[in-house]
């Protein structure tokens, strides 16, 4: 039996990383991208050499490794150089999601999802059967970024910005959830759209 590939994206902040909680109930598993690429960003030398290439060796600690929040500074202060973070990271990250769905799959669950902030920027949406997007109003957003992240408002802010637009994961997603309410009504959503592609078999 094919195992059903979940693309599961939006934007920072929209509370995609509570949503493995519903997953298990049906036996579907969770591939965190952004666990994958800190991995890659720490450990894969040819990745590290590309971001240093890209952003100047000040991203860079003394021992030669990734400073994240120098990093984050600059990739995250505006949408071209959030691009530019997106294109010397994506294909490393991609060859990982490869191999840990070949990995997962083995353990026969009735569904992968893959939680990846930039599905679509990595192209790695073409390898989903289907696509889910969190979404959330701006300042709900902002709130739970601050509080996850333990930064600035300001920093909050030049985060969203630099992200894309709600229309963006709306013309190329199969599925909208809006996050917006209580956790319970949150997970009711969930609920019925993964009975849905379960059902249909993610077409």
């Amino acid at each position: 039996m094919k195992t059903i590939i979940i693309g599961l994206t939006g934007p920072s902040g929209a509370g995609k990383s509570i949503v493995s909680q519903v997953a298990d109930e049906f036996n579907i598993s969770v591939i965190d991208a952004d666990k994958l690429s800190h991995n890659v960003t720490k450990n894969n030398l040819q990745c590290i050499a590309k971001l240093s290439e890209t952003f100047g060796p000040q991203i860079l600690n003394p021992d030669g490794s990734i400073n994240r929040k120098a990093l984050a500074d600059i990739a995250f202060s505006s949408q071209k150089n959030t691009n530019l973070l997106n294109n010397a990271t994506h294909p490393f990250i991609k060859v990982e999601l490869l191999r840990h769905i070949e990995e997962v799959r083995k353990q026969k669950p009735t569904a992968i999802i893959l939680d990846a902030p930039t599905l679509f920027e990595s192209g790695c949406d073409n390898i989903c059967d289907t696509v889910i997007s969190i979404l959330a109003p701006t300042e709900i957003r902002l709130k739970r970024i601050i509080a996850r992240d333990k930064i600035s408002k300001t920093d909050a802010l030049a985060r969203i910005n630099a992200g894309k637009s709600d229309n963006y994961y709306i013309e190329r997603s199969n599925y909208i959830i809006m996050n917006d309410t209580t956790k319970e009504q949150y997970f009711e959503k969930l609920t019925e759209v993964f009975k849905q592609i379960i059902k249909t078999g993610g077409c």
